[in-house]
């Protein structure tokens, strides 16, 4: 899973947040509109161009991991790029959980 939910299992993925407005300002630009508004109040400039790099940086981060296993291992595309993914996935999760563990004094 790429996009996650919370906050705090999201440290090696992007936040939902974060993909919304990467989808909300390609659809602005679709129609050909220079601002993105949700809900009828305009979303800063700064804030989309964040989720742009955000996205734009876990995208290269996933692209080159994937990249990187082509030239090592043995599998097809789709089966390296699950690996990818879901690594990324484990590995947010553990760490949250792993936080939240300590907050918790176990």
């Amino acid at each position: 899973m790429w996009i996650g939910a919370f906050s705090r299992i999201n440290r090696r993925r992007i936040k939902t947040t974060t993909a919304a407005l990467t989808i909300f300002k390609i659809h602005a630009i679709a129609s050909g509109r220079k601002k993105v508004e949700i809900l009828r109040k305009r979303v800063p400039e700064i804030a989309i161009t964040k989720a742009f790099a955000t996205v734009l940086l876990s995208f290269l981060f996933v692209t080159g991991a994937l990249f990187c296993l082509l030239l090592i291992e043995r599998g097809s595309f789709d089966q390296l790029l699950f690996e990818v993914v879901s690594a990324l996935a484990r590995l947010a999760f553990r760490q949250a959980s792993h936080r939240s563990s300590h907050r918790q004094g176990n």
